[in-house]
């Protein structure tokens, strides 16, 4: 199965640098993009009460889709384990 990752950053965000580089390690074809070229995506983000970037969406070739905001490992860990299977 393959995966491919959209992270939505800000300039200089550690978090998303760090988040898009885990998942790149992970053999996961990553794309960056600024938060502000999205308004959409910032205006959902306030809807749902993430404040945190990155905002991460994860999809594979059958169209599931995984979403998470922040540097969060374990989601990193649970996509790590189904790259790998």
């Amino acid at each position: 199965m393959t995966y491919h990752a959209t992270v939505y950053s800000a300039p200089g965000c550690q978090r998303c640098r760090i988040t898009a580089l885990q998942l790149q390690k992970m053999g996961v074809d990553t794309t960056t993009v600024q938060i502000a070229d999205h308004p959409d995506k910032a205006a959902d983000m306030r809807a749902r009460g993430e404040l945190t970037l990155p905002l991460v969406e994860v999809s594979d070739e059958d169209g599931e889709r995984f979403r998470w905001t922040d540097m969060r490992k374990d989601n990193l860990d649970a996509l790590k384990a189904l790259v790998n299977t």
